[in-house]
């Protein structure tokens, strides 16, 4: 929770601090595509050091390297010589160091605690995660408005210093089980993991309708700042306030889906909440007021946590021990796929307007959501 709050925080000091330096939608875009683009580099190689003992030591190691780079540039920052090409550099190491610690994060899960309330488990973790999600950028938009930049850098390096520090602290052992497999080359390592995705035909399905909706249907936020600024007239703390909206409300979703398990169709609620969610951002494009958008950003992060929240779950718990990590970095790498819609969306966002591209990707998505329900029966199987 320590090392998401953090995490979160950038969303909102980077993107801010590049608006400011350029005033252009289309840098904004960039600072997203460095951020996510490691996901894609390097999840095939940390997917494979996570299904390896350690993983814990892996954690430890992501959140030192993002305290690091976090005090550089507060430095950097506050002696005046920063300049967007900095902010571009920091994104793409916090984004590196953040493909080494998710795998390793979501693969310890199953190692700690007992099979049967893995489902229920890995909800109510992912839960506690989208709920930093809500404290992050409200506090990141405070502190930028009141501190400025450079001080919040700062005050970022010391939490991911003391997360990193509560993850060596916390014990001798993360209880894993991944030895096969651990000496095997990255190529024949990966090929094991698509045999495997191709074999479970609804996790497969799965894969593909992430494929459409992560890097798509979530770039919106990306362009928040931008949003901010140009359409609503606001400021720092009220972009905090819109993305806490988001994380607050699938926070809250995936607190519900933990406490209802089993309860429903886990593939209909997948694509159920997709459409919605799609339709949902097809409407936000067009809202111009504050509060109305705060409520509409809220609600859509209760639909988008349903389906993030049944995602995670799945992908974490369907997959076995010796290849749950490399499993993992496949969805890492859907998420990968992120900055180049951000960098599309920035450069649609600078021709036309902001609103627009988003608009345009949420009439995407609902077209894609709504052709997977009424053809993908494996999806629905589970």
């Amino acid at each position: 929770m320590v090392a998401m709050v953090t995490f979160r925080m950038q969303d909102v000091v980077l993107g801010w601090q590049m608006l400011e330096a350029t005033d252009s939608a289309f840098w904004v875009g960039l600072v997203a595509f460095a951020h996510n683009l490691p996901l894609l580099i390097w999840s095939p190689i940390t997917g494979m050091w996570a299904d390896r003992p350690k993983r814990r030591q892996m954690i430890a190691a992501a959140l030192l390297l993002s305290a690091v780079t976090s005090a550089v540039l507060a430095l950097v920052l506050a002696f005046g010589h920063a300049s967007p090409w900095h902010i571009i550099a920091l994104s793409f190491l916090v984004g590196s160091a953040f493909a080494l610690y998710a795998p390793a994060r979501l693969a310890l899960l199953p190692n700690l605690i007992p099979t049967h309330v893995l489902p229920r488990a890995s909800a109510f973790e992912y839960s506690s995660t989208r709920l930093m999600g809500f404290f992050g950028p409200m506090v990141a938009g405070v502190l930028v408005d009141v501190l400025d930049v450079a001080p919040t850098l700062f005050i970022q390096a010391v939490m991911f210093a003391l997360a990193a520090a509560i993850f060596v602290w916390s014990g001798k052992t993360d209880g894993s089980r991944a030895h096969q497999g651990s000496q095997a080359h990255m190529l024949s390592g990966l090929r094991e993991a698509v045999v495997y995705l191709g074999q479970d035909r609804p996790l497969l399905a799965l894969t593909c309708l992430g494929l459409v909706m992560v890097p798509i249907g979530m770039s919106y936020q990306k362009l928040m700042p931008v949003f901010t600024q140009d359409v609503l007239g606001a400021g720092a703390s009220t972009l905090g306030l819109l993305l806490g909206a988001v994380s607050l409300g699938a926070a809250l979703a995936g607190f519900a889906v933990a406490a209802t398990e089993n309860t429903f169709s886990q593939g209909r609620t997948l694509l159920l909440s997709a459409a919605l969610f799609s339709g949902g951002l097809i409407v936000f494009a067009f809202c111009s007021q504050v509060i109305l958008a705060v409520i509409l950003l809220f609600v859509m992060g209760l639909i988008a946590g349903v389906y993030l929240t049944l995602s995670n779950v799945l992908f974490q718990s369907r997959a076995p021990d010796r290849v749950r990590g490399r499993i993992l970095s496949i969805w890492g790498m859907i998420w990968g796929l992120l900055p180049f819609a951000s960098l599309a969306m920035g450069a649609a966002a600078e021709r036309w307007n902001v609103q627009l591209a988003i608009g345009a990707c949420g009439a995407i998505c609902v077209v894609f959501s709504v052709g997977m329900a009424l053809t993908s029966s494996a999806l629905q199987e589970l």
